[in-house]
């Protein structure tokens, strides 16, 4: 989620009636949020069976999670939920870290992914 998004998020959240009238707090709010957190919108499950209920790649081609029950599981191996959220975290962190050194190349080259 962009800074305008979750500024329009937190503004609609503040004061449902008038968000334009909390729009610099909501924007305050959003630019701190986001220097240290991503905030991303929960994917809906790509299917449910038999095996519980899968989290696949955008092509279909590789199961990302799969919770059966209490158990989740991420590439083969059992993860607690606290083992997700530092997974997920440190993916997210990852993103970050690979579109900041994308925007560094692209300013000092030009070159576009």
């Amino acid at each position: 989620m962009n800074q305008s998004e979750l500024k329009g998020l937190i503004a609609a959240a503040l004061m449902p009636g008038a968000p334009e009238l909390v729009a610099d707090t909501a924007a305050n709010l959003a630019r701190t949020i986001l220097e240290r957190h991503e905030v991303v919108e929960l994917p809906a499950s790509s299917f449910e069976d038999e095996h519980g209920v899968t989290w696949s790649d955008s092509s279909g081609g590789f199961q990302l999670a799969t919770v059966a029950g209490p158990e989740a599981w991420v590439a083969g191996e059992i993860l607690s939920p606290d083992e997700l959220q530092e997974t997920a975290a440190a993916l997210l962190a990852a993103r970050r870290l690979v579109l900041a050194e994308r925007a560094e190349v692209h300013q000092a080259t030009g070159f576009v992914w």
